[in-house]
This record gives structure tokens, C-alpha cells and sequence, in this order.
């Protein structure tokens, strides 16, 4: 089934939700459970799609040429990003409540989408916080001449997601390949900061200890990373 841009486009004006899954596309927000997640870009932009062909099988190929226009992508990019997708919605790669595996072919979204009515699913102090990372980005890109946009595949760190909590705070959990390093520390903190406008808050990260842990790819490889939890 050929991808419909039309559909795309019209799932990505207006919140949805979906099996309780509260989806804002506009936001980069998803409401699971009742807590709001700012999701990674491919990762929006993949359930956004999904979502827009419900029933429909979805071709690989033509899932990678709709997320990546242009760009040469590694074999393992759209199975990370539907990896993290997967992982997030707890869904099960053997049983699917959400995302079904056509062999060979390519996905399959299974459950209704439910369109609503223009809504913000998050509280008012959240929009302050929108807002004043609005204003911060605006600042930063005209004050930025030679700023470089980055592509979709040049996310820093692809599997960082980020918990609004109800005091204010942050719940971070990021998984990195390899040695953490004091110059990766940083660059994990300041990645947190930008994307959650505290970069002159005075709101201070820390990391607590590592742990390994290791997950299941669709290929049933094992993917082993050192996971650490910041706050």
C-alpha cells in the first residue's frame, strides 16, 4: 500500500488518541497513563504515519523513503526507530496490541484512531514552559548565522525520552553505546537542558549509577547499552 501524504497531513493537524495513547503531533507530546512524554522526532513522525494508514500494509521501503527523504539511511534506522516506538506503547513484538510485523513486507497499525477536537493535554504551567523554550529557540537561531538544521538521523542521543513531572521536575532515562565519558556526560546534560528550555533555569541534572541493560530487536539480536536515569 502506497503511502497517502493527505492522510499524513490531516492525522498531523489535530490531537488523537488512540486505545487511551493520547497523541499530539504538533507538541512532539504523547500521553501514556497519564504522563506526558516529549517523544523523539522519528518517533512522532513514524506513529503519526502508522496511525494514518490504520489496517493498511506499509512497505519498508516506503517507510523509510516517507521518514527520510533524500537521505541514504542505515539498514538498522527504521528498525531502531520502531524499536523505541514499540518499547514506549509496551507493545509486544509477538502478540502486538499496536504495530503488527508483515514478514518481508513491512507493518501494520491495528488499532482505531479516535480524531478529537482541538485540545492542549497538558497543564498550564507546562504551556509556560512551551512557550519560554519557543523563545529561547527563536533567540538562539538569530543569533546563530551559520546554524546547521539537523537532519532527522543526526538526533544526539536517539533513545532519551523525557517525563514532565507533577512538581516541575524532569524524569530523563537515556541509553548510551559505549564509554561515558566527562565529555559525553556533558553533552547528554546540555542536550537535556536545550530540549527542555532549563538551559538558564539554574535546574541542575545528575546522573544516577549505570546500569546495563540489554533488549530484543525485531531480529531478535540482542542490543546491549549502559542505561543511566537523571533527574
Amino acid at each position: 500500500m502506497k503511502i497517502d501524504k493527505n492522510k499524513v497531513e490531516q492525522l498531523k493537524a489535530k490531537w488523537f488518541k488512540v486505545n487511551g495513547v493520547e497523541v499530539d503531533y504538533r507538541r512532539n507530546l504523547i500521553r501514556i497513563e497519564g504522563k506526558d512524554k516529549i517523544v523523539q522526532p522519528m518517533v512522532m513522525e513514524l506513529v503519526v504515519l502508522l496511525c494514518s494508514h490504520k489496517g493498511e500494509t506499509l512497505l519498508k521501503s516506503d517507510i523509510v523513503a516517507h521518514l527520510w527523504p533524500d537521505t541514504i539511511v542505515g539498514p538498522d534506522s527504521l528498525a531502531n526507530t520502531m524499536a523505541r516506538l514499540r518499547k514506549m506503547l509496551n507493545d509486544d513484538v509477538k502478540a502486538p496490541t499496536y504495530i503488527e510485523t508483515v514478514q518481508r513486507k513491512g507493518y501494520r497499525w491495528l488499532q482505531d484512531i479516535e480524531r478529537q477536537q482541538e485540545k492542549i493535554i497538558y497543564n498550564k504551567k507546562f504551556i509556560l514552559v512551551l512557550v519560554a523554550i519557543t523563545f529561547m529557540l527563536t533567540l538562539f537561531a538569530s543569533l546563530t548565522k551559520d546554524a546547521v538544521k539537523m537532519s532527522p538521523t543526526e538526533f544526539l542521543f536517539p533513545e532519551l525520552s523525557i517525563t514532565k513531572l507533577p512538581d516541575g521536575g524532569y524524569e530523563v532515562n537515556v541509553a548510551i553505546d559505549g564509554e561515558l565519558t566527562e565529555e559525553r556526560k556533558a553533552a547528554v546534560l546540555q542536550e537535556i537542558k536545550r530540549i527542555t528550555g532549563e538551559e538558564n533555569s539554574g535546574m541542575e541534572f545528575t546522573f544516577d549509577s549505570l546500569t546495563p541493560e540489554c533488549v530484543d530487536k525485531d531480529d531478535q539480536k540482542k542490543n546491549c547499552k549502559y542505561k543511566n536515569k537523571e533527574h
